[in-house]
């Protein structure tokens, strides 16, 4: 599948010959030795059938120290990182005096995961290891507390000594549907409600392509892979920490959703009819527009883009309902007395305009009686002109209503004692 990088098996070499180059004086100084004690008579030390052992006691005290040298080292790679098998410390310590030159121990990177445990010596320790990256993930590498490089995706590379995986990022599109979000009301009322988004790491507005199924920008996997948040660590270990993924659905979603909830009352989020404005949209569409607007602008902070958002239905439980219920009905009743007041009011202005009215046309039919007693030419007795004015006081008198002051009635009164 994978060919052999002829690069890291040329360090491979260069590094096996450097340990040959260690040990070699060795054993030229215990044939040395032998040959000092021989009186250097090379043939006489050569012919003796004990040479080889000969040699082989001398160099005994220094393979004692290098093979317990080496123990020790295994020994301090387990109790410093606190690995279960001394055999991958053994391992970790072989890999970095001689290479790899083969294709194991190889870590895959797929769907944004490592196809090893948390507590490999991989994770923890870091290279020199092999890794082979699909194409829908990406790799941040750190050393010494260092980001160093990114990695991929379709890519097949070595992690450096003690280079290690920051961070795998999923570039695949990644929706999460019906997430519950409980929030409040404008009038304090809890409400349930869920909502879907759709996201990925920005792509900078780059189209798919089919070597690059899922474009994604530099800067944007070093802040999805840089943005997670460390938490209460008395919580479970799923909640201590939230990864670019959780803070875009949980941080910035949730957060932003129960906010904008908050401005509308429950009428309007259930969708009573007759209690909003017609011309007004659905405030479930305002919702929508609004936490997607906010959204986009928000995540751009953690590296990502979003794609879609959805709202869903909003329920309330039997408590919440009554208790909405008490609230809306002692709403509706400051209504009702507020517009019963407001009518008893304007009941009140209309019954005074109406004896306006009355008055005034009153004072206009004696203006014009007086009037056309005073243009005509033939003289009218007193008795004559008081009857016509207590025609018009009757005349204005008859009626459900009396608008007539109560002196003007005493007064007509008054005028039908005198014409008798």
């Amino acid at each position: 599948m994978f060919s052999i990088d002829r690069t890291r098996l040329a360090d491979y070499q260069r590094r096996v010959s450097r340990v040959w180059a260690a040990f070699l004086p060795l054993l030229l100084l215990a044939i040395l030795v032998e040959f000092y004690r021989a009186d250097w008579v090379v043939l006489d030390f050569l012919s003796a059938p004990d040479a080889p052992l000969k040699v082989i006691r001398d160099m005994l005290p220094s393979l004692l120290a290098a093979g317990g040298a080496y123990l020790l080292g295994v020994q301090f790679v387990v109790a410093l990182y606190e690995l279960s098998d001394r055999r991958e410390g053994a391992d970790h310590l072989k890999r970095c005096m001689f290479g790899q030159p083969t294709k194991k121990p190889t870590i895959v990177a797929s769907e944004g995961k490592l196809n090893v445990d948390d507590n490999s010596i991989f994770v923890r320790v870091g290279g020199p290891v092999r890794v082979v990256i699909h194409r829908d993930t990406t790799l941040v590498l750190e050393r010494g507390g260092r980001l160093t490089r990114v990695l991929g995706p379709s890519q097949t590379d070595y992690l450096e000594d003690y280079e290690r995986v920051r961070e795998a990022i999923d570039l695949r599109p990644m929706r999460w549907g019906d997430y519950e979000v409980q929030a409040l009301s404008k009038e304090g009322i809890k409400v349930k409600l869920s909502a879907g988004v759709s996201f990925q790491i920005d792509a900078g507005g780059r189209p798919p392509k089919p070597d690059m199924p899922f474009p994604a920008q530099p800067e944007a996997i070093l802040k999805a892979a840089t943005c997670k948040w460390m938490r209460d660590p008395r919580l479970d270990e799923d909640d201590q920490y939230f990864d670019w993924v959780r803070r875009v659905v949980i941080g910035e979603m949730e957060g932003t959703l129960r906010g904008i909830v908050s401005r509308y009352t429950l009428e309007e989020l259930i969708g009573l009819e007759g209690l909003s404005d017609p011309g007004r949209p659905n405030p479930r569409v305002e919702i929508r527009r609004e936490l997607e607007r906010r959204l986009r602008s928000d995540v751009t902070k953690l590296g990502a883009q979003i794609n879609d958002v959805r709202i869903g239905k909003i329920q309330v439980d039997d408590k919440v309902t009554q208790q909405w219920i008490e609230v809306w009905e002692d709403t509706w009743r400051r209504r009702a007395s507020l517009e019963e007041r407001t009518g008893e009011a304007r009941r009140e202005q209309l019954v005074e305009e109406a004896k306006i009215a009355a008055q005034a046309e009153m004072i206009t039919d004696l203006a014009m009686a007086i009037q056309q007693s005073a243009a005509s030419d033939v003289r009218i007795s007193w008795r004559l002109l008081l009857t016509q004015l207590i025609e018009i006081f009757d005349h204005h008198s008859i009626g459900p209503h009396t608008y007539l002051p109560t002196r003007a009635m005493e007064t007509l009164s008054y005028l039908r004692k005198l014409v008798r």
